[in-house]
């Protein structure tokens, strides 16, 4: 069950980056078309193209901001508490009786 949740879990991380890569190529492929009319296939392809990228771009500007913002958190909440873990309990230390 893990083994197929994993495979499924890597699948679908290749085929997103396999859907931002073919977008990249085509706006590289397309970006000195010269436009027909209004109606322009290829100027709508290229919109399409720019709008997968720009909300990958942002949702990865925004899990690299919550990420920081965890590991800030998890150091200042270590920083807090220097003594937590340096007791005669954790050391292990025995005491004379």
């Amino acid at each position: 069950m893990r083994k197929e949740r994993s495979r499924r879990s890597a699948l679908l991380v290749i085929l997103v980056f396999f859907i931002l890569f073919a977008s990249f190529c085509y706006l590289l492929h397309e970006a000195r078309h010269e436009c027909v009319d209004e109606t322009c296939p290829v100027c709508v392809m290229i919109s399409i193209c720019r709008d997968t990228l720009g909300g990958f771009a942002l949702s990865l500007l925004l899990f690299a901001f919550l990420f920081a913002t965890l590991c800030a958190a998890l150091f200042l909440r270590r920083e807090r508490d220097p003594y937590k873990s340096n007791t005669p309990v954790s050391r292990r230390d025995r005491l004379l009786s």
